[in-house]
């Protein structure tokens, strides 16, 4: 017990030396994936009991998603990846991935918690399939998608590890892409009104520009 303690210092000794935030950025990834998961769980109890639906098989599902992102647990743990910079441009960094970590927690939570039973692990289309256009639907179509993506890039600047934005960018970005491309197909076959949503709400990227504050 006591090696496996110090092993663990020895790591967090070893990411602060070129991390000045190696240590918080732990915990708040730690966190932030321990409670994206947990609602994810929570989440494959409830569609276990949903009957009725339309479903339609894709590569990318949860699970698949999950090994994409499992190469960021020795890229984190073990400093492979990192890029040294000074302290100020360091802190600098952690704070602004610290708020994208943080926000795209609570964005992917309320996502779930507003899509309701209308989520599932692959496509599955309701044959009363509404349209869901409130909450932080109302602001992207996809916003389970785009805060795992905005999540991503959080992780890859408070860790300062670009193989962590690689990885986001050639394989996860796109896979979110196909995905939410394939259930907007499969959902305007049941309700022609999504096409009115899709014209006036952005696809994965927000225009934040529009919510001014009154």
């Amino acid at each position: 017990m006591n090696s496996q303690i110090l092993h663990i210092m020895d790591h967090i000794a070893e990411g602060s030396i070129q991390n000045s935030f190696y240590l918080p950025a732990l915990i708040i990834a730690s966190f932030s994936t321990l409670t994206i998961l947990t609602s994810v769980a929570l989440k494959f109890v409830f569609y276990l009991k949903e009957v009725g639906s339309i479903e339609h098989q894709t590569s990318v599902s949860t699970f698949s998603m999950i090994l994409v992102l499992l190469p960021f647990v020795p890229l984190t743990t073990n400093s492979i990846g990192v890029f040294k910079v000074p302290l100020l441009l360091n802190t600098v960094f952690f704070y602004i991935g610290a708020l994208l970590v943080i926000v795209s927690t609570a964005v992917n939570i309320m996502a779930r918690i507003t899509i309701a039973r209308f989520w599932s692990d692959q496509i599955v289309i309701h044959e009363q399939h509404k349209v869901i256009n409130i909450g932080v639907f109302a602001m992207v179509r996809h916003p389970m998608y785009s805060s795992l993506i905005f999540y991503n890039l959080g992780l890859s600047l408070i860790f300062m590890n670009y193989y962590i934005q690689l990885i986001n960018l050639v394989l996860f970005i796109p896979m979110m892409i196909y995905r939410a491309r394939k259930e907007e197909l499969q959902i305007l076959n049941v309700n022609k009104d999504y096409q009115r949503y899709a014209l006036k709400t952005p696809f994965l990227i927000p225009k934040l520009w529009k919510y001014k504050i009154k």
